[in-house]
C-alpha cells in the first residue's frame, strides 16, 4: 500500500472495513498474527502477537460495550 493511499481524516475510504467496526479490528489482529509468523525474532513475535491481542479486545469493546 503506498502512502498516499491511506486515507486521512475526513476522507472516505471505500477499500476494506470502515475503521471503529469490529470488522476493521479483527482484520488488523489477523494481520497482526500472520505478522507474528513471519517474525524473525521472538521479541518481535511476542511484539505482534501482544498486538493481535489488543486488536481483538478492541473488536469485543466495540461488539459488547459494557464490558
Amino acid at each position: 500500500m503506498r502512502l498516499s493511499s491511506i486515507p486521512y481524516e475526513g476522507q472516505v475510504s471505500n477499500e476494506g472495513p470502515r475503521p471503529g467496526s469490529t470488522e476493521f479490528y479483527r482484520e488488523r489482529a489477523r494481520e497482526s498474527l500472520r505478522q507474528a509468523e513471519q517474525a524473525t525474532t521472538d521479541e518481535a513475535k511476542a511484539s505482534f502477537l501482544a498486538l493481535a491481542e489488543h486488536w481483538q479486545r478492541l473488536a469485543q469493546a466495540v461488539e459488547r460495550p459494557s464490558w
